[in-house]
This record gives structure tokens, C-alpha cells and sequence, in this order.
């Protein structure tokens, strides 16, 4: 898991048990660099032991918290709470709930799916583009997956085809399963391609360029549709299930996929594409019970923090 040169920085006892060092060697990283990114290389496996440990610190109703809002320009430092600091295995991460999991459609897609044009075509059947944004009523097919509102544009201004476009131009979106030579072809491209398959006049055999299809695929292999609450679509890892929350967490480029696991602490299910969190980065919880997050409806910024006990505003 760590670098040769990490190994001298980062002390870890490889006598403990396995969790235990995935834990310490998770917390290491992260306390010698400032930096969650580290949490973007989890992913949950049955039976297997992995670097997935995240603490649910929002449950904690005894501590005061520092609020910041900011837009990710590379990467945002981890914020981490100094009063916790000296208990090593406790790590307050900051990063706002985006949506709970309601439904999940299997892409059935892997990396050597024949036909991939009608099968994409069949896994966004339903999701239809209307000018730049998603169209009201989509998802007509299964009735589960009914939304009954326009969707709004994700948070920097784009589209939900430019959100897949740039989860993909980020890289490692299909952790080791990417071919020998793989890259992302041209925004331009990728999102082309997925215009054409939420196009409501797609054909069965799309139109898509090779690298695009290419794309695609790396996008879509081995994960599955979700739909959200609050109207949010999006791709999420083969260990996800309904209930499982996703959070924009501050220092990953892309949303993770949690799930609670008890005594306060979530685990790390994977990384997590969701339309309307793509870009924004904001850093507004999960809140400790007594304080509440105050919104500027219009264009979902946050105006600040309120305690609800004694209703004191700050920025």
C-alpha cells in the first residue's frame, strides 16, 4: 500500500491485525500529507480487507467545528480537527451528504461487452437531454426509476453529460481495469458521446466515435445506474447497495460512496459519479446535530452556519 519513500515517513506496525494496518497506513498518508485522495483508491470488496475506514463523525453532538466554504481549483487539504488529533485512529473528515442511494440498474457491461452501443443505449433508456439540461420526467423504464422534476444543472454550470465527460477526463475511472495504453479521448468527444446515448432519437446503433465508445465502457464497466434522493442520477461502484449515502468529501476529486458501518465510523464502498456533484466543492458537513447549514436557494451556495440551540449566525 505505501511507496518506498512512504515507508520511511509513515510508521506502521505490520504485526497488528490486517484491518488495523490499512487503518494506520490510511490515517498515515493522510496525516503526513494533509490529503484525502488516498481515500478515492478504496474500493469495497466482499471478503477482502482494504483501506475503506472513515469515520462518522457527524454523530458527535460535544464538538465545536470550523466552517469553510471554498470551489476546488486542484485539490483541497483535508481538514482535520487538532482536538482529536493525539487519539490516532480518529480522523474528522469534512464533506457535505450529496444523496441517498433509492435504486440501482446493473450496467451489465464489462470490458470485453460485445454489442456496447445497444447496451449502452438500453442502460440510459429513459434518460433524455432537453437543450443543455436533463429533461423533466425521465427515467420512464423501470417504474423505479421515475423522476418526477427537472433535474438541475450541477453546481459549476454545466450539463450532466459534461459531468461524466470531465469524471472521465480525471482518470482512474475504472481503478486496474483499464486496457494497455488507455486514455480519455477529447472532452469534445466523451461528451458527445453521451449526448447521443440520452438522446431521445438514439438508434439502437449509436454513431459513436471509437475512442468515445472506448471511454464509455471504462466508464460504465462492472458499475451500476443509481437514482438518488433529491433527483440525483449517476454511476456507482458493484459493491453499492440502496441506503448507501454518497458525500463530496473535501481533497477528493470525485464523491465517495459510503456506508455505515456503526460506532460512528462509515466505510469507504468506492468512488462515485453523480450528476450535480461533479465539480462543486464545498465543505459543509456532515454537521454535528446542533448546527445546520444556511443555503441561497438560487444557486445552492452556502450562506453559512447556524446553531440550532442558540440560532447564532456565522460566515
Amino acid at each position: 500500500m505505501l511507496p518506498k519513500g512512504e515507508k520511511k515517513l509513515i510508521d506502521v506496525n505490520y504485526k497488528k491485525p490486517p484491518a488495523d494496518v490499512y487503518k494506520d497506513a490510511t490515517l498515515g498518508i493522510v496525516e503526513t500529507h494533509h490529503d484525502l485522495s488516498i481515500l478515492q483508491e478504496c474500493e469495497f470488496q466482499e471478503g477482502l480487507v482494504g483501506p475503506t475506514w472513515v469515520p462518522n463523525w457527524g454523530a458527535d453532538t460535544q464538538v465545536d467545528m470550523g466552517a469553510y466554504l471554498g470551489f476546488k481549483t486542484s485539490r483541497l487539504a483535508a481538514i482535520l480537527d487538532a482536538s482529536q488529533a493525539a487519539e490516532r485512529g480518529v480522523m474528522r473528515i469534512v464533506g457535505p451528504g450529496i444523496t441517498a442511494i433509492e435504486d440501482l440498474r446493473p450496467s451489465g457491461i464489462d470490458l470485453e461487452s460485445a454489442d456496447l452501443s445497444a447496451k449502452l443505449r438500453n442502460l440510459f433508456s429513459g434518460i433524455q437531454t432537453e437543450g443543455d439540461y436533463v429533461a423533466e420526467g425521465s427515467f420512464r423504464y423501470p417504474e423505479s426509476f421515475r423522476i418526477k422534476r427537472a433535474l438541475p444543472p450541477f453546481f459549476s454550470g454545466g450539463t450532466l453529460r459534461e459531468a461524466y465527460a470531465a469524471a472521465l477526463l480525471r482518470g482512474k475511472v475504472a481503478t486496474a481495469t483499464e486496457p494497455e495504453n488507455y486514455g480519455c479521448s477529447s472532452l469534445d468527444y466523451v461528451a458527445s458521446a453521451v449526448q447521443l446515448v440520452c438522446s431521445p432519437s438514439a438508434t439502437k446503433n449509436l454513431p459513436l466515435k471509437k475512442e468515445s465508445l472506448v471511454d464509455l465502457r471504462m466508464f460504465c464497466a462492472r458499475r451500476q445506474l443509481l437514482r438518488g434522493s433529491n433527483g440525483y442520477i449517476g454511476m456507482a461502484p458493484p459493491a453499492a447497495r440502496t441506503g448507501h449515502l454518497i458525500y463530496n468529501v473535501s481533497g477528493c476529486d470525485y464523491s465517495l460512496l459510503l456506508w455505515d458501518a456503526g460506532e460512528r465510523q462509515f466505510q469507504v464502498v468506492g468512488c462515485c459519479f453523480v450528476s450535480g456533484a461533479m465539480e462543486f466543492q464545498a465543505l459543509l458537513g456532515p454537521l454535528p446535530a446542533r448546527v445546520e447549514a444556511v443555503f441561497f436557494r438560487a444557486n445552492c451556495n452556502c450562506l453559512g452556519f447556524r446553531n440550532r440551540v442558540t440560532r447564532d449566525l456565522t460566515d
